[in-house]
């Protein structure tokens, strides 16, 4: 029934944003990624800058970390202890929900991880990271002590994205081939056959993404159920579906902030 109730809501929003109704474009809030937690609030990337914003677009607070260069990932699956990933630094840097630093900044290349490419923050309080020259998932505490490294013997592997979800487990995205799927143990569960560019939300087995920049869609990978919107009109650069507040956000060519509900 649970599912049933999801699949209507996600039709309504479609339906709605086929007639575009309740588009509104924020001027003031400009980026190149975004990011929902669970509690549905909004994170824009800006180069070094991350902000936090309400649901509705409201401006919170943000954080600015010039230093360590531009922001390559943030991981916001527990709003209370956000992830900031800076790639060409090999920075980490973990905020609290005020977008505050908790801790000093973890330097991985000082540490022998000069080559990471995507990093992940698990809800076991440990540290996933992916090694592209050596295709392996490696997961790391707090001390840099290493729990487990996984060598990933998977062909024309080229992941754009590591999450680690609240349902303890890891999500690879490799938009040519599909998502893998790990356990909390960074082993392989099985290859979800779903080309995404993105992936923006996952929650009890089903997967928020987006396609091109011009298609959101919900995919259950235990169902095998799709359900999906092409808004091919609206001129984009980044997408995505905020499963806790069934809103639609997206970047438009101009960088702007604009939701539709």
């Amino acid at each position: 029934m649970k599912r049933v109730v999801g699949f209507l809501v996600f039709l309504s929003l479609f339906l709605a944003l086929s007639a575009q109704e309740n588009v509104t474009v924020l001027e003031g809030m400009t980026g190149t990624q975004l990011y929902a937690d669970p509690n549905g609030n909004i994170y824009l990337v800006n180069g070094s800058k991350l902000s936090k914003l309400d649901a509705n677009g409201n401006f919170l607070r943000s954080f600015d970390d010039s230093f360590s260069g531009d922001i390559a990932s943030v991981d916001v699956d527990n709003p209370l202890k956000i992830m900031v990933f800076y790639r060409e630094s090999g920075k980490i840097v973990f905020l609290d929900d005020r977008l505050s630093p908790v801790m000093a900044p973890l330097d991985l290349f000082s540490h022998g991880f000069t080559s990471v490419g995507l990093a992940a923050y698990s809800t076991d309080n440990l540290i996933w990271l992916y090694d592209g020259s050596s295709n392996e998932l490696v997961c790391i505490d707090f001390y840099f002590k290493e729990k487990t490294r996984n060598r990933l013997n998977i062909s024309d592997f080229h992941p754009s994205e590591l999450l680690a979800c609240q349902e303890r487990v890891l999500l690879l995205n490799n938009p040519n081939d599909g998502i893998y799927l790990f356990d909390a143990f960074g082993t392989l569960i099985k290859r979800i056959p779903l080309q995404a560019d993105r992936i923006t939300g996952y929650s009890k087995g089903r997967i928020a993404y987006r396609v091109v920049n011009r298609i959101v869609g919900e995919y259950d990978h235990i169902s095998l159920s799709d359900s999906q919107k092409e808004f091919a009109a609206w001129d984009c650069i980044d997408a995505l579906w905020n499963m806790a507040m069934a809103k639609l956000y997206y970047l438009d060519k101009e960088h702007r902030l604009t939701i539709v509900n």
